[in-house]
């Protein structure tokens, strides 16, 4: 990305569930492109990972280095997600895809 005259800024990826993930966050916020972190929730089986205690720090971390959560969810989650974003007003969110509703189904929450 840094050689690129096209890319603007990358959401890229740590290992929320590590746990040294914080520490991993004030690392990779060093590099000048970084702009976000984008979790990929949708492929966790359980629900209720957003709501883990443990990822409490990390969330911290992105927001002492300005970095956005992108969230890519899926409706089951997105209540889940409400909670999280009340619990860090300061950290910026960005919900990918309207968090995948199942329009040819009908199917939106």
């Amino acid at each position: 990305a840094k050689g690129s005259e096209l890319v603007r800024g990358v959401v890229g990826w740590i290992d929320f569930d590590a746990p040294d993930a914080a520490d991993r966050i004030d690392a990779v916020a060093e590099r000048e492109l970084l702009v976000g972190l984008r979790p990929m929730v949708q492929d966790v089986a359980d629900d209720d990972w957003l709501l883990r205690p443990e990822l409490a720090a990390p969330l911290e971390a992105m927001e002492r280095h300005d970095l956005v959560f992108d969230a890519l969810v899926l409706p089951r989650h997105l209540p889940r997600l409400v909670q999280v974003v009340d619990r860090h007003p300061d950290l910026q969110f960005v919900l990918d895809h309207c968090g995948k509703p199942q329009l040819a189904t009908g199917d939106i929450a």
